[in-house]
């Protein structure tokens, strides 16, 4: 059986297959007769986008077609892949195996709940907060990194991304990881800001966010 994998729901696994006539006269009248959604040709037609193969393949020679898999749910699917071909004699089927596995995209969370408050904070202190980035989907976030909204009094805790964290790039469906906030006002002031962390979900580039707030104290 071919596996396509984990495909994200919305996007699309491809895979070309090698068709080979080992006998000894042209295979004829070739379709594929056994495929049904998820499953189908690259392109909508036999034999794909990247497809090779025509009706006909001549004894010995050797053709690709070029078959996706579209997850519409959650989980693994499988089905048939059946040729149906005129082998000199008779029609006859040649088949394989698929199955994928469809997943929600990735999903990130910074501490679910409300605005976080670093509350009064005297000026020349710097505390800092630690934050869980959370998956909740069912594929892996890549590109993960800073939005670069996150501006003076608040920082990354030694100045870049995660602030001595335990993120990444990537972080794995279910996984969590930390990020790792400094807020060192300079001014007697609220200040207001955003923590971001732009990533791919598999289909498109967003930013998880989580408001942060917090005030700076003239010394007594």
């Amino acid at each position: 059986t071919y596996n396509f994998g984990t495909v994200v729901i919305g996007g699309q696994g491809n895979h070309p297959f090698l068709i080979t006539n080992t006998g000894g006269v042209s295979a004829t009248v070739i379709s594929e007769v056994g495929l049904g959604a998820p499953y189908g040709f690259n392109g909508g037609s036999f034999p794909g986008t990247g497809g090779t193969c025509g009706t006909t393949i001549n004894a010995g020679d050797s053709c690709f077609i070029d078959i996706r898999f579209v997850p519409i749910g959650v989980g693994a699917v499988g089905d048939t892949m059946d040729l149906s071909f005129n082998n000199g004699v008779t029609v006859t089927n040649s088949t394989r195996a698929v199955t994928g596995t469809g997943a929600n995209p990735a999903s990130l969370s910074i501490n679910l709940g409300p605005t976080h408050n670093f509350g009064n904070v005297t000026i020349g202190n710097a505390p800092t907060q630690s934050f869980i980035v959370t998956n909740g989907g069912g594929v892996t976030a890549t590109g993960m990194g800073p939005d670069g909204v996150l501006a003076a009094p608040y920082s990354f805790a030694g100045g870049s991304y995660p602030g001595g964290g335990t993120c990444g790039a990537t972080l794995g469906a279910g996984l969590t990881c930390t990020i790792i906030v400094e807020f060192a006002p300079g001014a007697s002031a609220t200040f207001n800001d955003t923590i971001g962390i732009t990533y791919n979900t598999g289909l498109a580039v967003t930013t998880a966010t989580r408001p942060v707030t917090g005030v700076g104290r003239t010394p007594a």
